[in-house]
């Protein structure tokens, strides 16, 4: 065989894997949407809106944020993580956040739902802390007077208690 013969298939077999592979990306992506746009949660379906929850660490156990993070997306929540820099009262500067607990705007039945959902997806009771109590079961826009996203918050702020689980 030529040496131009096998530099010909040589680049042949390149071509043809390379376009293979962007056939593959183009299918796993499509794939990734169309699994995301049927993945729902009981709140999405009931009240036709993916919650998206902002998981916080408030433990010393690093990576802890991401790998619930990514439960939770495996049980269809939308989210994102980071760690915890929030009230320093609720912090135990040797082992962290204590209990888990969530942080909500105001309590709304939506709201309650959620929150009652991620209990049973976590295996927890979570207590609630509420940004906007005089605002429980109100319009949150108009209670606070101002514009706000139509979405409310969700913290989740990891405590001790979960690793136990």
């Amino acid at each position: 065989m030529s040496f131009k013969k096998i530099i010909f298939l040589s680049f042949l077999v390149l071509v043809t894997c390379s376009e293979e592979k962007k056939i593959s990306k183009k299918e796993s992506f499509s794939n990734a949407v169309r699994n995301f746009e049927m993945c729902k949660t009981d709140y999405e379906i009931l009240y036709n809106q993916k919650p998206t929850i902002n998981v916080k660490n408030g433990t010393k156990k690093a990576g802890l944020a991401k790998n619930i993070s990514d439960f939770l997306r495996s049980k269809c929540f939308d989210t994102y993580f980071g760690n915890w820099e929030g009230k320093e009262t609720k912090i135990n500067q040797k082992k962290g956040v204590e209990f888990t607990y969530i942080i909500v705007d105001n309590l709304s039945d939506s709201n309650l739902d959620l929150i009652n959902e991620l209990n049973d997806v976590l295996g927890l009771k979570l207590s609630i802390e509420i940004k906007y109590p005089e605002c429980n079961y109100k319009h949150l826009d108009e209670c606070l007077k101002i514009k706000k996203n139509s979405h409310n918050n969700f913290t989740l702020v990891l405590g001790g208690n979960i690793i136990k689980k």
